[in-house]
């Protein structure tokens, strides 16, 4: 049975209600994404759904999400108006930009994810699932039960998110 990081990462707030003992520490995650924020300008943080959101006229929407009360995990998501799709290689090559920005730094400290994720796409070593006009690339690694870049395009717009979850 696969677990999805998305579906997961939505539930957040849920998952680590006021006064439940978690895992991993909250306020350490209400810390990453107040200081996400403040490392990109523009961003709109929402601690409590643990996200931040950037609006821009030529990107559109990106969506930093991170956390987890008994799993950890994180999701970037770039949704974009386009006339067509982005390529696999465009999907890429956004996967490898939102990677570097968001997780490989001194707030996040997720580089293994993004080494992990990118030496997957780089080697051609993933899954790739289609389903209802959505196509996953799953790398497989055993640090993490989610390790995924995923790509949809609908009404024009065109959708990357990328996604760990960790397994520790």
């Amino acid at each position: 049975m696969r677990l999805l990081v998305v579906p997961f990462l939505g539930l957040l707030p849920l998952l680590c209600g006021a006064g439940e003992d978690c895992t991993f520490d909250e306020a350490h995650q209400a810390m990453v994404i107040n200081s996400i924020a403040a490392r990109f300008s523009g961003g709109a943080p929402n601690v409590p759904d643990r996200m931040v959101t950037w609006t821009s006229v030529t990107e559109g929407t990106t969506t930093f999400s991170y956390g987890g009360c008994y799993d950890l995990g994180s999701v970037i998501t770039r949704s974009t108006p386009l006339t067509t799709p982005r390529t696999q290689s465009q999907v890429f090559a956004l996967a490898r930009e939102l990677a570097l920005r968001f997780w490989s730094n001194d707030i996040v400290s997720a580089r293994l994810a993004t080494e992990t994720l990118l030496a997957g796409l780089d080697s051609s070593t993933y899954t790739v699932e289609k389903t209802n006009g959505r196509t996953l690339f799953s790398v497989l690694s055993p640090s993490y039960v989610e390790l995924d870049v995923e790509h949809e395009y609908k009404d024009g717009i065109d959708r990357v998110e990328i996604g760990w979850q960790g397994n520790f």
